[in-house]
């Protein structure tokens, strides 16, 4: 998908991974599409880098010390603006319990790892049409 067609082009993302080798090459990845990215290797470090910037679109990590990608999302959830973020949880893990898991945190979707850039789009996508159509 060129950048222009993409529902992530000009969009901004923030990539929350404990592994910072994994957080950079999604990172890079989705820059392919036309997205502005930034990266942080944990929960605290996310919760800084959106004080600095706000970001449309948050893909985190679920599984991570410290603060994990589920309270990290309800945190968000909780703050003013929070509820506007599309927020995609990102786990080895995807049994329907896990999915259940991060959505009641606050996620609006679970991918499963590795995560391909098609998927990405295709559910990042479906949630900014869910959210004009309401």
């Amino acid at each position: 998908t060129g950048p222009a067609a993409s529902p992530l082009a000009g969009r901004r993302l923030l990539v929350v991974d404990d592994s910072a080798d994994s957080a950079e090459s999604f990172g890079l990845l989705l820059e392919l599409t036309g997205a502005k990215v930034r990266t942080a290797a944990s929960g605290a470090l996310a919760l800084q880098a959106l004080d600095d910037e706000p970001c449309d679109v948050l893909i985190s990590d679920v599984s991570m010390p410290g603060m994990s990608g589920l309270q990290l999302i309800q945190t968000l959830r909780q703050r003013a603006g929070g509820g506007d973020l599309v927020a995609l949880a990102c786990s080895g893990y995807s049994r329907a319990q896990d999915e259940a898991d991060a959505i009641e945190a606050g996620f609006d979707a679970l991918i499963p790892k590795p995560a391909s850039l098609d998927h990405v789009e295709q559910v990042v996508l479906g949630l900014f049409q869910r959210r004009s159509a309401k």
